[in-house]
C-alpha cells in the first residue's frame, strides 16, 4: 500500500476503533486476550485486526503505572511471514534484474539493487539476505550488488551491502547510517 490508500486504510480503523473499542472486554495485563486474534474486519481495512484491552488494576501493578491509559499496538506476523518476504524478493528480483542486465548490457555499467524495508518489528538485514539467495537463484542476470536501506527511523537510514564483490549474502555485514536530508534529490519525485 501507499500514500492515499494507507490514509484511507488509516481512516477506517481510526472509525472501527471509536464505533467499537468500549465494547471490547477488559482483561488483566499479560493474560489471555478476551476476543479473538485478528478476529475483526471492516469496510476499507484490507486485512485482520483485533483490538484488546487490557487493565493494570490488582495486586500486581503499582498504581499510578505510566501505562495506565496508554494506546499501544502490536504486530502480529503471519505464520508463512518468511514464505511471504522470498516471495516479495523474487517478485522484485524478477522485475528489476532484466531492466537493470539491459543497462550492464547496452553500457557495461555495474548494476545495484537498492531494496528499502520500513519494517522495524519484523525485517532485518539477516532475514532480507537469507531470502535474497534463492530468490536469485532462479533470476538471470542478478545484479551485481544488492544494498537494503533502513528508512524505518527518520533521522538516520541505515544502510546494508547485501551482497556484493567480495560480500556473500548472509555474512556479517556492516551497517552505516545518514542523515536523509543530506541526500541530493535526483528526480521530479
Amino acid at each position: 500500500m501507499t500514500g492515499r490508500k494507507v490514509g484511507k486504510v488509516q481512516d477506517a480503523l481510526i472509525k472501527w476503533i471509536e464505533a467499537n473499542a468500549a465494547c471490547v472486554p477488559v482483561a488483566p495485563l499479560d493474560w489471555r486476550y478476551r476476543n479473538l486474534p485478528l478476529g475483526e474486519s471492516a469496510d476499507g481495512v484490507p486485512f485482520r485486526f483485533s483490538l484488546h484491552r487490557a487493565s493494570l488494576e490488582g495486586p500486581y501493578f503499582p498504581s499510578g503505572s505510566p501505562l495506565c491509559g496508554r494506546f499501544t499496538m502490536k504486530g502480529v506476523a503471519p505464520a508463512n511471514l518468511e514464505q511471504q518476504r522470498a516471495a516479495r524478493l523474487k517478485t522484485a528480483s524478477e522485475c528489476k534484474s532484466p531492466k537493470l542486465a539491459k543497462w550492464k548490457r547496452d553500457s557495461g555499467a555495474r548494476t545495484v539493487l537498492v531494496l528499502e524495508e520500513d519494517d522495524l518489528q519484523l525485517t532485518n538485514h539477516f532475514l532480507v539476505a537469507d531470502a535474497l539467495v534463492p530468490a536469485e537463484a532462479t533470476t538471470p542476470d542478478a545484479p551485481d550488488e544488492v544494498f537494503m536501506v533502513s528508512t524505518c527511523i527518520d533521522q538516520t537510514w541505515w544502510v546494508v551491502c547485501l551482497r556484493g564483490p567480495g560480500r556473500v549474502a548472509g555474512e556479517p555485514m556492516p551497517h552505516r547510517g545518514f542523515d536523509p536530508k543530506e541526500l541530493t534529490k535526483l528526480t521530479s519525485r
